[in-house]
């Protein structure tokens, strides 16, 4: 019983990230990342691996982008990264399950434009500039995790949210059931508070109820789910 009043007295002191209502607290040791919002993702012409729904997700994250910017906070985005015949894709003949998409430097590897726009306004208002971390760049070496990339300096996300004293992340983006999850659980792993937006989330459900799993992985990680 002692054991359970400590624990509790200690839960207590630490500031609250969100409730289980999903009110989110905004303040300088948090930090939005945005994961893989990129042009193949989304349901336009010529996008080579568009996730349903994907698209509904540049209005959310950017009620989440102004919220943030205004209480200085920090902004990240991630983007896949391949290059031509990445061990991802089927086309390359190593095992890949996924059309090629996200082409270092094409049209597909870019961040939606929506976004962009609102990652600008941040920038311009609050003086907020959105730092990118690509992944998957390895041609040999297949990633869904955030954490797993680097900036154009060579810093991991992990340093990268280190060196800005952040404490407490929002995740949200493409897809749910993977590169989500992926960054959400790393985030867990990396000792990092951390919200999963399922409003700012669309998934791919490559089979039925893979996004309910992914999410139920994330709560048993220790993430908090915000509606």
């Amino acid at each position: 019983m002692r054991l359970l009043v400590i624990a509790a007295l200690l839960a207590s002191s630490i500031p609250a990230l969100a409730t289980n209502d999903g009110t989110i607290v905004y303040d300088s040791e948090t930090a939005l990342v945005m994961v893989d919002v990129q042009n193949d993702f989304m349901p336009y012409p010529g996008s080579t691996l568009p996730v349903p729904d994907g698209a509904q997700v540049v209005p959310e994250l950017s009620k989440f982008v102004s919220k943030v910017a205004e209480n200085h906070g920090a902004l990240f985005a991630t983007q896949d990264w391949h290059p031509a015949g990445h061990i991802s894709f089927k086309s390359a003949g190593r095992g890949g399950i996924w059309p090629d998409h996200c082409i270092q430097g094409s049209h597909g590897s870019q961040l939606d434009d929506g976004l962009k726009v609102t990652l600008q306004a941040a920038l311009e208002k609050e003086g907020v500039e959105t730092q990118i971390v690509r992944k998957g760049y390895d041609l040999d070496h297949d990633a869904y995790s955030g954490f797993e990339g680097v900036n154009y300096q060579g810093l991991t996300l992990t340093q990268l949210l280190k060196q800005k004293h952040i404490s407490r992340i929002l995740v949200g983006g493409l897809a749910t059931d993977y590169c989500v999850r992926a960054t959400v659980l790393d985030g867990r792993k990396n000792g990092f508070e951390v919200v999963f937006l399922q409003s700012a989330s669309r998934g791919v459900n490559v089979h039925a109820g893979d996004v309910t799993k992914a999410i139920e992985d994330m709560r048993k990680a220790g993430a908090i789910i915000a509606p």
